[in-house]
Order: structure tokens, then sequence, then C-alpha cells
């Protein structure tokens, strides 16, 4: 087993090659699971590869990107993006951008140059390749999603952490020893009026 994702009442177990969609809860409500769906060639190789979106679960592999809705698997580079365009990796990272509802793919994390990747707009059902729109160089962190919805993550290089992403800025802290101390800056405030 590779990654456990829970939606709703269903558990996703994602080996390296199947999806597993598993039902927590029978008819009657009682706890008793069983197997609804087995979809071949929709595993995963890393847990980074899945991430929660309004209404369902994305996630990709090398045969595409794929999104869940709690009642079907739908591909949604099939006709969209070629097999030869796809450029995916096994370090490649999703996350999902819940202000701008945009599903974000980074093609390799460990790329030093600027992030090449896929945004796919899930209101259009359209994807746009990115190959300048993080321009950030550097290691790269998985993406999370901070608790406004702004879709974040992080960049090593030679000068430290550096990363825009939203609102959000990962600066080295001055005077801190650990090379995996970060301050964050931000410009917007949090519910108690704090930056």
């Amino acid at each position: 087993i590779i990654h456990l994702h829970a939606y709703n009442d269903l558990l996703l177990q994602f080996k390296r090659n199947t999806l597993y969609i598993i039902a927590i809860f029978n008819e009657t409500g009682g706890e008793e699971e069983s197997v609804v769906g087995t979809y071949k060639f929709k595993g995963i190789s890393k847990p980074c590869h899945v991430t929660d979106i309004e209404g369902g679960v994305a996630w990709m592999n090398k045969f595409g990107a794929f999104i869940y809705d709690g009642d079907n698997v739908i591909n949604i580079t099939r006709e969209k993006i070629s097999k030869a365009d796809w450029n995916w990796e096994t370090s490649s990272s999703i996350g999902y951008d819940a202000i701008a509802r945009q599903i974000i793919i980074f093609n390799d994390t460990r790329d030093t140059a600027v992030v090449k990747g896929w945004t796919y707009y899930l209101d259009a059902g359209s994807w746009i390749k990115s190959s300048d729109r993080y321009a950030v160089s550097g290691l790269k962190s998985n993406f999370q999603t901070n608790k406004n919805g702004n879709l974040i993550y992080s960049a090593y290089n030679s000068n430290g952490f550096s990363s825009n992403a939203s609102e959000l800025q990962f600066t080295v802290g001055e005077g801190i020893d650990s090379e995996f101390a970060i301050k964050i800056q931000s410009d917007t405030k949090d519910n108690n009026g704090d930056t």
C-alpha cells in the first residue's frame, strides 16, 4: 500500500498499479468494509501524487491525471495531453488551489531550475502547460494547503529557503543555526488580526 485516502464514507487504497475503493460503512450503517471498485493502472508511486479537491480527490501517475468524484474515476488528461507531453516523474507533485479552483502539478520537484508542470482549471475542464509560472529555483517541497485555502510550497537553493506561493514567502530566519528552520512572512491577517 502506497497511500490511504479518505473521502466521505470511502477509503481510497492506492497501490503502485491499482486503486481500490472501499466502502467503510455498509448500507445499514454498520462498520463492514467492502470493495466497491478496482481500477487497474490508476495507482501511484508516492503519497504526494494525491490531493483533495472540491468535490473529490485528484491524483496522477505515468498514465495521466485522474479525479474521483464519489461515483466515477475520470481521466482528465485523456484527449487533452499527449503521452509524449505528459512528462511524469516519480518526483512529480500535485496540489489543489482552492481559491483559484486549479489543480497544480510540478513535473519534477528535484529540478533546481524554474518549475515546469501543468495547471488544470476545474471550471473549464482545460489544461495549460506551466513552464515559467513558478519562477523559484531550487529543490521544491510537496504542496500543502494553508488554513485560508492557499496552495503553498517551499524551495531550497544555495541561498537558503525561498518561495512565493499565493501570499506567503518562506525565507531562512536570520541568526538561526539550523538550515531547516524557516520564518514565515505574510501580509495577510488571520482571524485574530495577526499577520
